[in-house]
């Protein structure tokens, strides 16, 4: 099995009309091999096994190390899920990819070898295991601290910026406001056909493989500490191996090209990039949103269809509402019409509904449901906390619940504990009555306050305040007043807390 992570980065410096000091080499999309290199992430080379499309020979054929970007540790063995499944993994590359534009992208592939054929459920938590590894970003000023992979999209996106620019512009202040921004990770995993069984998660979106290759494919999102990753999963023979292969790399660009095309579109209405035609910047701009708009809409890369590829991902990502899209080409007018109106089919091509996603919360991986709307996505997940009690609401909230019953079930005494059960049930219906924000609020004072309460040396006014802010939180819904504020009393009077 073979897994990539890909970290996307936008960075808007083409197209500003000031200094940046941005460094001219490596001179992206056509660097030197063995004599160009990225600071602080490593040596330009060139693809062992090459590309399999020349037209974009620039865009995967050179890359730069990421090796001294980003350190893994404790990779070598894994055991995980309820069953522990034990898993070797090995770090196959760290990869820095550009297109001498705007698309940047960090990818890291592991090397997995189960001793066992793996459950498509435990395809995904393999998944979530890889993405919650111990890693370490260098950084310019900060020291660096070890965080899980999957929370070094924005420490990478900081780390290229300051890699790539004078270092006396960096003294200087230049880059306060200059931001590359992280985009949306992706995960995807490549098996062989007798190495997963059932791979395809239920509520997945499934290409007809006829389209492909012959290869199963299959697309799903998941959530872990409220950060949101694509899911991608090829399943082949050793006959496909080859075709599995140029569809890994066409779903790893088209990704990269659609989280950053969606950035900048949001940056030029927000008017941090601000077009001005018949410029030099101007220029740029038009040319690159030309480019990226005509490599999404391609029909076919590297032999298989991307067409089929693209519907999947459009019923999941969300561009800008019908406003947004109206500034948009209100502040693009004067840029050539066909440039407009493949922008216009781009912000328009989302379809708006329920899609099944994955969430990870404390005891196990559960389904949980992506609402596209006009205003942007919602997450949302039903979990099972305990004695048959039901949470439906945010993902967030939903692990923070789920943490605060676990927590429950660690104080020292029966009293305590039944006293914070009862305190988390009760929180947990009056978050269904709440908007996400005020979920995610009032569940993190509820995991403080279980947190708190069964810790060695408890903090009774932090108790109190956290207590009273609960059923602060409660007012916004009448009814759940008074059930907040009896269970909270409850708590706060086996430690001896007026209130």
């Amino acid at each position: 099995m073979l897994i990539t992570v890909q970290f996307p980065m936008t960075d808007p410096r083409p197209f500003l009309p000031e200094s940046t000091a941005q460094l001219k080499v490596p001179s992206w999309p056509l660097p030197r091999p063995g004599r160009d290199f990225v600071r602080n992430f490593g040596m330009v080379r060139t693809r062992r096994k090459g590309v399999p499309s020349p037209q974009f020979l620039c865009d995967d054929y050179y890359y730069s190390s990421a090796a001294s970007a980003i350190k893994l540790f404790d990779i070598s063995k894994r055991n995980f899920g309820s069953t522990r499944v034990s898993v070797e993994l090995e770090c196959a590359f760290r990869r820095f990819f550009s297109n001498g534009a705007a698309v940047g992208r960090v990818e890291i592939g592991f090397n997995a070898l189960s001793y066992r054929m793996l459950t498509g459920d435990e395809s995904l938590e393999l998944l979530n295991e890889c993405l919650c590894l111990p890693t370490m970003v260098k950084q310019h000023f900060d020291e660096p601290r070890r965080r899980a992979l999957h929370f070094q999209g924005k420490a990478l996106a900081k780390l290229y910026l300051f890699s790539t620019t004078k270092t006396s512009a960096i003294s200087s202040g230049l880059l306060n406001n200059i931001h590359v921004s992280a985009c949306e990770p992706i995960i995807l995993l490549e098996y062989d056909v007798d190495e997963i069984a059932k791979a395809m998660p239920s509520g997945c979106k499934i290409i007809d493989p006829e389209t492909v290759g012959g290869i199963s494919v299959a697309y799903t999102k998941f959530v872990s500490s409220g950060k949101s990753t694509g899911i991608w999963l090829l399943g082949s023979d050793v006959s496909k191996r080859d075709v599995a292969r140029r569809l890994r790399l066409c779903l790893l660009r088209l990704h990269a090209e659609q989280q950053t095309l969606t950035q900048i579109l949001r940056w030029i209405i927000q008017g941090i990039i601000q077009y001005k035609p018949h410029t030099t910047h101007g220029d740029k701009l038009e040319n690159y949103l030309n480019n990226a708009t005509k490599l999404i809409f391609q029909k076919h890369r590297n032999g298989v269809s991307q067409v089929a590829i693209r519907d999947v991902l459009t019923a999941y990502e969300w561009v800008m509402n019908s406003g947004e899209k109206d500034i948009l080409l209100e502040t693009l007018k004067g840029a050539r019409r066909q440039v407009l109106e493949k922008l216009e089919r781009f912000s328009v091509q989302q379809k708006y509904g329920k899609r099944k996603i994955y969430v990870s919360v404390p005891g196990g991986i559960h389904g949980g449901d992506l609402n596209i709307m006009e205003n942007g996505p919602q997450q949302t997940v039903q979990i099972n906390y305990g004695s048959g009690n039901v949470f439906n609401g945010d993902t967030i909230a939903a692990g923070n619940i789920t943490d605060s019953f676990n927590n429950a079930g660690k104080a020292s005494s029966s009293d305590t504990q039944d006293a914070l059960i009862s305190l988390t049930k009760v929180v947990a219906e009056l978050c269904e009555k709440l908007d996400v924000s005020e979920q995610q609020k009032a569940s993190r004072k509820l995991k403080a306050l279980t947190e708190e309460a069964t810790s060695v040396e408890v903090d009774k006014s932090f108790l109190k305040v956290t207590g009273e802010g609960l059923i602060e939180a409660a007012r916004t819904v009448a009814e759940m007043v008074g059930p907040i504020t009896i269970a909270v009393k409850g708590v706060l009077n086996i430690f001896g807390i007026p209130i």
